[in-house]
């Protein structure tokens, strides 16, 4: 036992805790090198992804510049057409009062469409306004055409205007209409009436339009874009415009000053259409009226307004100062922008303080007839008008022709004169050559029973080159020329007329006897 002890001792086995010890130290040294091996190569990847950190950092920038989060609902809602707006919520709430008075607690796009035909059939019969009369024709379509836009917005199965489920409705309404029609009703009374030269002619003479006042510069420059850039009267065209949509140039081929006019959103032209366009209208100067000309009208306001006020983005119309004639030293307008309701009756604020004795009703819109009206008048090519009207068709000037009042009192003291005779001299178009000016001429003349009394139209005249056409109508009572009998010959040949004279049909008749007899003379 003791000789193995002594062996045991020195072989020196090492015991059971140290052999666990060393490997613990073992395994925790390999442990340590493969995280530090890890750790390495994290680092080294870190390194490298920061350095293309910065180009991937640039490139959000630059696509979070080209991208702005909006609501398209609210985008949709703020650019819908305004007075349309207005104009369909007033004849909602009509009708939400005629439902209310009915018992009818449903919603319009509630109700089925066999009950929605006979409430609106009712509706269109029974509906009055406020004072118990009443509503225009027009009127009644309009709010026709305001029920089926709530109803599209609101996904309505079936349509008012194509529905056979309305047709109830719709014959209601016209019916209507025409009960109004028998008690004069739809003749248009409140339609404005034209602008005449002797309206526009007694506004300059009132000091209305001009240059002397703040409040005439604006009025003159709001009638200037009425007329000569065709924009609408109503306030939505005019408020829109900016200081850098009106531009001052030179033309170098006419060696004249004008002004061009870029078009922003109009009624016709919204933006939904990109196939819609119009060419910049323009202004010319006008050398031999310089009091009247639209650029020096224009130059006084842009020296008159404020400069701090006239970048391109300003709005074009600025407010007067509440002095009616300051002096030269004075600020004669002011930075704000000229309000809505202003705008919308420019022409009624002139005709009341020019104090026009008229009874025509002359509005905004009066302008803009004038302007049509004087185009139709001189006969300029209806492709042409409408780069100046901003019509989107040709036809649509057809609305404007309406003869004058001059043109109606020739044709009633045509009607009423039944004992003496005319002659009616009409020149419609006037065209020099040399000069290009165009004119427009009619006249009417009496004339006696003297035959030479149609040559006095042209007594003491001088006239210079020019295209003219004349229509001459001749009413004396002097016989016709009787006519000439015809015969018609039946001949398949086609030398021979089908229609000719008596006279004629004798001539031929011997020759061809002559011939023959000549003829069976040489044969013999």
């Amino acid at each position: 036992m003791f000789a193995d002890d002594e062996l045991y001792n020195e072989i020196n086995v090492p015991n059971v805790d140290e052999i666990l010890i060393s490997l613990l130290n073992t395994a925790t040294s390999a442990v340590q090198d493969v995280f530090s091996a890890a750790s390495d190569q994290i680092q080294n990847e870190y390194v490298t992804q920061n350095q293309s950190l910065p180009q991937l950092h640039g490139q959000n920038t630059t696509s979070a510049s080209r991208f702005v989060s909006t609501d398209v609902n609210s985008f949709i809602e703020r650019n819908k057409n305004l007075n349309t707006e207005r104009k369909t919520s007033g004849h909602m709430n009509l009708l939400t009062e005629y439902l209310n008075y009915k018992n009818e607690i449903r919603e319009i796009h509630e109700i089925p469409p066999t009950d929605l035909d006979v409430i609106l059939a009712s509706f269109f019969v029974e509906v009055r306004q406020k004072n118990g009369s009443e509503y225009e024709p027009i009127s009644l379509r309009s709010m026709l055409g305001s029920f089926e836009r709530e109803l599209k917005q609101r996904n309505y199965p079936e349509s008012l205007i194509s529905s056979h489920k309305f047709n109830r409705c719709r014959l209601a309404l016209k019916s209507k209409q025409k009960d109004l029609k028998k008690k004069g009703m739809g003749n248009k009374p409140k339609t404005a009436e034209r602008i005449t030269d002797s309206d526009i002619e007694a506004l300059y003479l009132s000091g209305e339009l001009g240059t002397s006042t703040p409040n005439s510069i604006l009025n003159t420059l709001w009638y200037n874009n009425t007329l000569l850039f065709g924009m609408r009267g109503g306030a939505e065209e005019h408020r829109s415009l900016r200081w850098g949509d009106v531009r001052l140039a030179y033309d170098v081929e006419l060696k004249k000053e004008y002004l061009e006019y870029n078009e922003r959103q109009t009624k016709t032209r919204t933006g939904a259409d990109v196939s819609l366009y119009r060419n910049k209208p323009r202004m010319y100067a006008m050398a031999e009226n310089p009091q009247r000309c639209p650029i020096e009208v224009y130059k006084t306001y842009r020296d008159k307004r404020p400069a701090q006020y006239s970048a391109p983005d300003d709005p074009f119309y600025v407010a007067a100062t509440t002095k009616h004639n300051p002096g030269p030293h004075y600020a004669w307008f002011s930075r704000c922008p000229v309000g809505v309701n202003k705008l919308r009756s420019m022409m009624k604020r002139m005709v009341s303080n020019a104090d026009l004795k008229s009874d025509k009703r002359l509005t905004n819109t009066s302008v803009r007839k004038h302007l049509c009206q004087k185009l139709l008048e001189n006969n300029v090519p209806g492709t042409q008008a409408i780069q100046i009207t901003g019509h989107k068709n040709p036809n649509s000037l057809n609305n404007y022709r309406s003869i004058n009042n001059a043109q109606k009192e020739n044709i009633s003291s045509l009607l009423c004169d039944s004992e003496n005779r005319h002659v009616r001299l009409s020149i419609r178009s006037v065209q020099s050559p040399e000069t290009g000016v165009c004119l427009q001429m009619s006249s009417n003349q009496h004339a006696t029973s003297n035959q030479n009394s149609d040559k006095s139209l042209f007594s003491g005249s001088v006239i210079h080159g020019g295209v003219f056409n004349i229509t001459l109508n001749n009413f004396f009572g002097t016989e016709p020329p009787k006519r000439k009998r015809v015969c018609v010959i039946d001949s398949d040949s086609d030398c021979v007329p089908r229609c000719v004279t008596f006279k004629t049909c004798v001539t031929v008749y011997y020759v061809i006897k002559l011939v023959s007899c000549y003829g069976h003379i040489i044969l013999c």
